[in-house]
């Protein structure tokens, strides 16, 4: 051991949060303070999901997988603000000899999109990857929740707090609740409530993957967690993973179309680096996907707005990528 190093605080990350947010006070407009604050509770949310007790306990990785879990719910120039944001949090950790010297550098931003991205799950790949699913991974819970991913269009955090008791198979819905003092916030808070309307199909696929995959456990709060591992409710990058696998062109058993050697792909190789396949989509393009995907096909904007619990202004800025012809297309087919 360093001698020379200093000896951090144990300080718990939302300890932190309040000694910073009283830092800053005097110098941040009450607006500018809430939005740190919602942006800084899903970071001490995250680091209870991962059962850091302690900021000192934080290093560089830790910082890298929050940035990656975050990647997959906003916009890049989003996810540059919010990691600004943390590298504040941060450097006050390390004034306060609560965080490692330097560990504030290591959050890296991400360049400034000058455009929003386009990148979206085609409906036909989408039904390629459900098709295959079905057939040889039925009821698993991969199949259950790409499924749910691609019908309702939710973000990740959404699909990771569902407990048990909020899906009814009767009555076909699956109910969304903001529960953060139990390590599940929804992105837009209360506001985000709402239940799901699910099709027979995905209410059979999830009513299997129950009666007979899903691991009989619960979380540390004591809640049954409807995707689950044999620890517990789900990780945001489990989500990420089991979407990345998938959607490898190989992993379906389509060979390679970037004429790679399997034997020696790395993306092949492990599901920790099935990103890297240029073929390969995220959560967010599942989301993307599923909404152009209704917007094809008429949905009402207000109704689709509602149900993938985005703004309609949001929702034509950032989620509709259709083409000009295929957005012409529609409307030719609504009125006629």
């Amino acid at each position: 051991m360093d001698e020379n190093k200093p000896k951090l605080d144990r300080v718990h990350p939302a300890t932190v949060l309040d000694l910073y947010l009283a830092e800053r006070e005097t110098d941040l407009a009450e607006r500018t303070r809430r939005s740190q604050r919602y942006v800084l509770e899903r970071f001490v949310a995250w680091c209870d999901e991962r059962d850091v007790t302690a900021v000192a306990d934080l290093d560089g990785r830790d910082l890298h997988e929050f940035r990656l879990d975050r990647r997959d719910d906003v916009s890049g120039n989003t996810l540059r603000s919010q990691l600004g944001v943390l590298r504040q949090y941060i450097r006050f950790a390390e004034s306060i000899e609560a965080a490692t010297r330097g560990l504030a550098e290591r959050i890296r931003l991400p360049q400034a999109e000058q455009k929003t991205r386009d990148d979206r799950l085609e409906t036909e790949m989408a039904e390629i990857v459900l098709d295959h699913l079905r057939t040889f991974q039925y009821a698993s819970r991969d199949h259950a929740l790409l499924r749910l991913l691609w019908v309702t269009a939710i973000r990740v955090g959404t699909a990771r707090a569902f407990d048990l008791n909020d899906f009814d198979r009767d009555e076909r819905t699956l109910a969304v609740r903001h529960r953060p003092d139990t390590a599940t916030p929804l992105k837009n808070g209360d506001r985000a409530e709402r239940l799901l309307a699910l099709d027979e199909q995905t209410v059979e696929t999830l009513a299997d993957y129950i009666d007979h995959a899903r691991p009989n456990v619960t979380d540390k709060h004591d809640r049954a967690p409807l995707f689950a591992t044999d620890r517990g409710r789900v990780g945001a990058s489990t989500i990420r993973r089991a979407v990345y696998r998938w959607t490898r062109p190989c992993q379906r058993g389509e060979g390679c179309p970037h004429d790679r050697d399997l034997d020696d792909c790395e993306a092949r190789q492990t599901v920790m680096h099935a990103a890297q396949c240029p073929s390969t989509r995220s959560p967010h393009d599942i989301r993307r996907g599923s909404i152009s995907h209704y917007l094809a096909n008429q949905t009402p904007v207000r109704a689709l707005s509602d149900r993938a619990d985005v703004s309609e202004d949001v929702l034509d800025k950032h989620y509709d990528v259709r083409s000009e012809e295929e957005r012409t297309e529609t409307r030719r087919e609504f009125f006629e």
